[in-house]
């Protein structure tokens, strides 16, 4: 216990907060012990609890920012992609030796002569995957046809292939990169829908309602998925890159996670729902759910202010990170290192608030 009065007492001297000339030293046979009296003592907690928060707020700022620099070169990676930029090629010592080195492989840009072609697909399709800046529709029809628009020098690299039930909507990777392409394709309804896939600045729209079990919906590297309307009995919903998702979702249970400058917004009709943003991303909900978690960190932004929550809300938010939130019965609020929860509520509210290291806590 000396000991550890002696470590307090010392770095209260060194930094200045205890006057010597109030210290007393004392010598006794198994060292040294410098008394302090309990309201010096006091002092010293406050300035150390106030000289942790200013960290706090510090690292708070520091890493919000390396999460707008992480959502930054998600959304240059995206762009590079879209691009042809990136050429899927590996180099070593200046060498190339990917297999994908190969003199087939060609630069294309669409002729601008914009031509079409039907082909058959299986009627119950359960998933599309697409990616390369190629636009799928989901159309309320239910004739087995694709119908395809593409420049007349696109066209024949087209690729519609089916994977155990799952749609893979592509350019043929021959082509190494595509400049100024149309590539658009419709396809029917399908009454077995569970996989939505898009990636690389390509579009997926659903123009009728999906009805089945679960939903995955999966959107990365600038691609968006639009629906208008999903009734499901669980939905998992993933965004990174600078891809957006946006549509209106019934489930009895939803998972919405974004990423790396992603952008989701939802409108919802949920008994549980959870929300998780990172790296500058952005969650945007409304609507109506039993419950709701939400998880932001690193700049990121959960604004579930139109959500209306029936019961218990949970909000986590760190490193400069930013949640609004509509509480229903009960709410427990959680802010660090920076972050920032802002809440409302039409009840008489049950809440809990933590704080630490520069986080902020406030009713709207």
């Amino acid at each position: 216990m000396k000991r550890i009065l002696f470590f307090i007492t010392a770095i209260a001297l060194v930094c200045g907060y205890v006057p010597q000339t109030q210290a007393q030293t004392i010598y006794s046979s198994d060292g040294s012990v410098v008394t302090i009296t309990s309201d010096q003592l006091a002092e010293l907690g406050e300035r150390l609890g106030r000289l942790g928060e200013e960290l706090g707020e510090s690292l708070g700022r520091d890493l919000g920012s390396l999460g707008e620099e992480l959502g930054s070169l998600g959304v240059d990676l995206a762009e590079a992609i879209e691009n042809g930029d990136i050429d899927g090629n590996v180099y070593i010592n200046g060498k190339r030796i990917s297999d994908k080195d190969n003199k087939s492989q060609q630069r294309f840009r669409g002729s601008g002569r914009i031509i079409t072609e039907k082909r058959t697909v299986p009627a119950d399709y359960r998933g599309i995957i697409t990616s390369r800046s190629i636009k799928v529709t989901l159309e309320d029809r239910l004739d087995p046809t694709a119908i395809i628009r593409a420049d007349d020098n696109v066209m024949p690299y087209i690729k519609i292939e089916d994977r155990g039930g799952v749609l893979q909507i592509k350019i043929d990777d021959e082509i190494r990169t595509i400049n100024n392409v149309t590539a658009e394709v419709s396809l029917p309804k399908s009454e077995a829908i569970s996989l939505l896939e898009a990636a690389s600045a390509s579009h997926i729209n659903v123009n009728y309602t999906i009805r089945s079990s679960s939903l995955e919906i999966d959107a990365a590297s600038a691609a968006e998925i639009n629906i208008s309307k999903a009734d499901v009995g669980s939905c998992d919903v993933e965004v990174s890159s600078a891809a957006k998702v946006r549509g209106t979702l019934i489930a009895s249970q939803c998972e919405v996670e974004s990423s790396s400058a992603a952008n989701a917004r939802l409108q919802i009709l949920a008994g549980k729902c959870e929300a998780d943003a990172s790296s500058a991303a952005k969650i945007i909900l409304s609507g109506e759910a039993g419950t709701l978690s939400a998880d932001a960190s690193s700049a990121a932004d959960i604004d579930a202010v139109n959500l209306k929550i029936l019961n218990n809300g949970i909000a986590n938010s760190s490193s400069g990170a930013n949640i609004k939130i509509q509480a229903g019965k009960s709410l427990s609020a959680n802010a660090s290192s920076g972050g920032s929860i802002s809440y409302k509520s039409e009840n008489d509210l049950n809440i809990h608030i933590k704080k630490s290291s520069g986080g902020s806590v406030r009713k709207m």
